[in-house]
């Protein structure tokens, strides 16, 4: 079975690294579980504050 590969650059020295899409699609959604988790906990602080004037 042939795998997708991406070459991407990184973010600490700029050198190309090579991922499987199966890797690239773990990550990714890590990347959104954690933006959904901390925007989910910046808007019950914003209702809170609101909530508490």
């Amino acid at each position: 079975m042939e795998q997708a590969f991406n070459i991407y650059n990184s973010e600490r020295g700029g050198e190309l690294r090579v991922k499987s899409s199966d890797q690239l699609e773990r990550e990714s959604k890590k990347e959104i579980d954690y933006v959904k988790r901390v925007m989910k906990e910046r808007e019950a602080k914003l209702n809170n504050e609101a909530t508490n004037e």
